[in-house]
């Protein structure tokens, strides 16, 4: 008996034959319209695989750290995206931005309109693109369109400045204010004093006109 998948004589081991890897690798090569191949060819075929197989795994051994050589590279430190400093979650946090816009800002996302950029410098520049903001201060400080001030690098020391100005300014106003609260107290008290003394004075001319006078008295007293 001829298999006609394998084109070979079968005689006697039929059973055995259609159990065999050949003959279900032909099998499917039929199916294909390939011819049958033979023992020696399957052979080889997995002689040449094996032969490949090892020559991977000496290139593995020899090279084993290849498919991780940007492990070691060392990642950029993120910037913040309002200043040039670097930038972490208690930074944000100094830029007045609530939990929620941080962790946008981590993802790549406009805390604004919540679309997504492939990094921070894309994030970056559509932040201060104007979109989301109304004002851009001389000194670099970004008034948003909720009304918060993002402070630049470069304006911190000059409003630091300012407040101290303003500090000492308002240490004196409040000086000259409660001065003027002394007075205005001191001057209603010196009113009230002459007020009370005034008034004393009018009773006690009061009572001495009074003794003064010529009083009722019964005829069985005169």
């Amino acid at each position: 008996m001829k298999c006609t998948a394998c084109q070979i004589d079968v005689d006697g081991h039929i059973k055995e034959h259609y159990l065999s890897e050949i003959h279900g690798i032909n099998v499917k090569r039929q199916i294909y319209g390939m011819p049958p191949a033979t023992i020696d060819e399957i052979q080889a075929d997995d002689e040449s695989r094996d032969a490949e197989r090892s020559e991977i795994q000496e290139t593995d051994a020899k090279y084993p750290r290849r498919i991780n050589v940007n492990e070691n590279i060392k990642t950029h430190a993120v910037r913040c995206i309002f200043c040039d400093a670097e930038a972490d979650h208690a930074h944000y946090k100094g830029h007045g931005m609530t939990d929620n816009q941080i962790e946008c800002i981590k993802s790549n996302t406009c805390y604004v309109c919540h679309e997504g950029f492939v990094g921070d410098e894309c994030l970056k520049m559509h932040i201060v693109s104007g979109k989301h903001r109304n004002t851009v201060a001389s000194s670099g400080s970004l008034i948003l369109e909720d009304g918060r001030v993002i402070v630049g690098k470069g304006a911190q020391k000059l409003i630091l400045d300012k407040l101290g100005e303003e500090d000492a300014s308002r240490s004196r106003l409040v000086v000259k204010n409660e001065k003027q609260k002394v007075n205005a107290i001191s001057l209603r008290v010196s009113k009230e004093e002459q007020r009370i003394s005034a008034n004393n004075k009018n009773q006690l001319k009061v009572s001495l006109s009074m003794n003064h006078q010529q009083h009722f008295k019964p005829d069985w007293m005169q």
